[in-house]
């Protein structure tokens, strides 16, 4: 299990219009297939592989120049009845 600290949360709106009043936190890739513990200010969020991933961007990696990285955003803290409809 892999375990990340989350700075900031990211409003959905600000990646995609349908996203709007979701709360997200944005996960790299390599950590795509593992059990990630994710902690915010003391709060905890154990994304599985059966957790829905909402959306997937690209970005241009500033520290190596000509690579790129990838982020897969999951909603923060989701009702548990979300996650059964999954």
């Amino acid at each position: 299990m892999k375990h990340y600290t989350i700075r900031k949360l990211i409003k959905g709106y600000k990646l995609k219009t349908s996203l709007r009043g979701l709360t997200l936190i944005g996960i790299p890739y390599h950590s795509r297939y593992h059990d990630i513990m994710v902690d915010h200010q003391g709060v905890k969020m154990l994304i599985t592989k059966n957790s829905p991933m909402l959306h997937k961007e690209m970005f241009r990696d500033k520290f190596r120049p000509n690579r790129m990285y990838v982020l897969y955003y999951y909603e923060w803290q989701p009702n548990t009845m979300q996650k059964t409809l999954f």
